[in-house]
């Protein structure tokens, strides 16, 4: 069962215009929509938002984030400089 935007904003314990800008900076998919035209989020994308609000509170940066969703999303252009990004982030993580 999907939910509607504001639903996935309270479950994720973050407001619409953060989900919305998210969707705009790439870092969630825009949702299918339903017969009446409200946008349906899966729980998948609630996993998505929990993840990158875990990563803000580790100091990592959006885009930052949006690196290491090029491992998961399987973006060849995203991941091409993963290893020297995980070695100088552990090393600025380490500091």
């Amino acid at each position: 069962m999907g939910m509607k935007i504001s639903e996935l904003a309270k479950a994720c314990n973050v407001n619409k215009e953060t989900v919305r800008y998210y969707e705009r900076k790439g870092l969630i998919a825009g949702p299918p929509r339903n017969e009446s035209g409200y946008r349906i989020y899966s729980e998948e994308t609630a996993d998505r938002i929990r993840f990158i609000k875990r990563m803000k509170e580790l100091d990592f940066s959006l885009k930052e984030i949006h690196l290491l969703f090029g491992v998961v999303d399987q973006d060849g252009e995203r991941c091409k400089d993963m290893y020297v990004f995980t070695v100088q982030k552990t090393k600025e993580i380490e500091r």
